[in-house]
């Protein structure tokens, strides 16, 4: 695997095979954002907030004062109709539920405990007629490291099969290398949550090749934006102020006549000293109009 070497803006756009500049405003791909952005938002204010800045879909990750969705009361199963009615009214597509699932795990228990929060987001999406739900590889260890990541997203494949929900596997943790990523997901037929500046921190690959390797896999691909230190440390920026510019992104997904959201992140939840969210969310929207 490569290390990442140090990088500001000009060497990180020369790795990168530049094509033809987009006309974004025409060709941009459709817009969404997480809801790790803005953590104080109830469902309807997360909903308004979106038709307000011009995203088209959210992915729904934590809740107020929940890690998990289903813990909240808002989600329980005589408010999904209110919910799904606010969505559809604002013209809002509510694209993912993002859990937090860890496939990696082998100690009977904690195995059992992830996988079973998935399906609990299955049956969730299920209801609010949402497509995708995210799970995390997501460490490697031992002598068959793929073996429960393998096994667990087989599992949740065969559970979710009636439902009209896909299981998205997150370019996250220990699984960042496109190359075993697309052995992964053409293994068990799953599609990919593309998250380019995760993956780049541990590989060093540059966007075009990410992209090049693994094309149809990839369903929803995130963006967001920081500087990498030269100790590998890092720190998130606003859209267009740190070393990862949107143009190489656009580019590469135009490359593969992407059709899928572009979903930004901006991980207020975990990092309460960002911006708020009505700074950041139209921030990314200006940006990648500018």
């Amino acid at each position: 695997m490569r290390k990442p070497s140090t990088l500001n803006r000009r060497n990180f756009l020369a790795s990168t095979v530049i094509l033809p500049f987009l006309n974004y405003k025409k060709n941009t791909p459709k817009l969404c954002y997480n809801t790790m952005a803005c953590p104080s938002w109830n469902f309807k204010q997360i909903i308004d907030k979106a038709k307000v800045y011009g995203f088209g879909a959210v992915e729904l990750r934590c809740y107020l004062d929940q890690r998990d969705l289903f813990n909240h009361p808002d989600f329980s199963a005589t408010n999904i109709p209110s919910l799904k009615r606010i969505a559809n009214d604002n013209g809002v597509k509510v694209l993912m539920l993002n859990s937090s699932t860890q496939l990696h795990h082998r100690e009977p228990k904690k195995r059992k405990q992830h996988l079973d929060d998935a399906k609990r987001y299955i049956d969730l999406a299920e209801k609010l007629e949402t497509p995708f739900i995210r799970v995390f590889p997501d460490k490697l260890l031992g002598d068959d490291p793929l073996g429960p990541i393998l096994s667990g997203l087989q599992t949740l494949n065969d559970y979710a099969k009636e439902s009209g929900v896909e299981v998205l596997l997150d370019a996250h943790g220990d699984l960042v290398d496109s190359n075993q990523l697309l052995s992964v997901l053409q293994t068990t037929g799953n599609r990919l949550i593309w998250d380019q500046f995760n993956m780049y921190k541990k590989t060093g690959e540059a966007t075009n090749s990410m992209v090049k390797t693994l094309q149809s896999k990839i369903a929803v691909a995130q963006y967001k934006d920081g500087l990498i230190d030269t100790d590998g440390s890092f720190h998130y920026t606003l859209p267009g102020k740190g070393q990862f510019p949107i143009e190489p992104v656009l580019n590469a997904l135009k490359s593969i006549n992407f059709k899928g959201y572009l979903s930004f992140e901006w991980e207020k939840h975990w990092h309460p000293e960002l911006a708020n969210p009505d700074i950041a969310l139209p921030a990314f929207v200006r940006y990648i109009n500018s």
